[in-house]
């Protein structure tokens, strides 16, 4: 972020229009969590992933420094049952976690994956608890790399924090398409339903 300007002006700031929620509403449903790996000076990063009312609520659940893959590992095994999608640029931090019987993937990466992973989240509903206050401060201040004449990079500004943000990525990218597909699905169901209920009420030459 560029000191004395508003996050309004940051200049290339990657998201925005999300909102801030007190609480998690009781009908949102928990999806999974995201994970971003750290140790010092990079915090390690979870976030809790919530689907509600067509879009999605991210809880910071824990931003801190010089933890091992164990103390991660119990701290996981308190929060509520989900899958948990973490960077798989560490994939032996994920198996000494998976030693726990804890249920942790990789998140898929490749040439061009953060880019694309940035805009399929540029293009969801998203809140944000209000007490996820290191997550408000990186959603604030995140931008692109810009270079001296002014252009875009394409690249995350490797000088903004965006632990928190990373794991709402892997979290998000990972599990929305899967959520979509349950929800697809229920639709149809549904449609099925009362296509049945039309017919068979129609045949009983009942009125529809």
């Amino acid at each position: 972020m560029i000191e004395g300007l508003s996050p309004e002006v940051v200049a290339g700031r990657i998201y925005s229009n999300w909102q801030t929620i007190d609480t998690i509403p009781f009908e949102a449903r928990l999806i999974g969590y995201g994970l971003d790996f750290g140790f010092d000076p990079d915090p390690a990063a979870i976030v809790g992933i919530y689907y509600y009312n067509g879009g999605y609520i991210l809880d910071e659940l824990l931003y801190q420094t010089e933890l091992l893959n164990e103390h991660l590992a119990l701290f996981l095994k308190t929060l509520p049952f989900a899958p948990i999608i973490a960077d798989s640029a560490s994939p032996g931090a994920i198996e000494d976690i998976k030693r726990y019987n804890i249920n942790i993937l990789g998140a898929e990466k490749g040439p061009g994956s953060v880019r694309a992973g940035i805009k399929d989240v540029q293009s969801f509903k998203i809140s944000f608890t209000r007490r996820s206050t290191n997550l408000q401060h990186e959603y604030e201040n995140l931008a692109w790399k810009i270079s001296k004449d002014g252009q875009n990079v394409g690249i995350e500004d490797p000088s903004c924090a965006n632990h928190l943000l990373s794991a709402a990525r892997y979290g998000l990218t990972t599990l929305v398409p899967k959520v979509e597909r349950v929800n697809k699905r229920k639709i149809l169901q549904e449609l099925g339903q009362e296509k049945w209920r039309r017919e068979h009420t129609a045949i009983a030459g009942n009125p529809v």
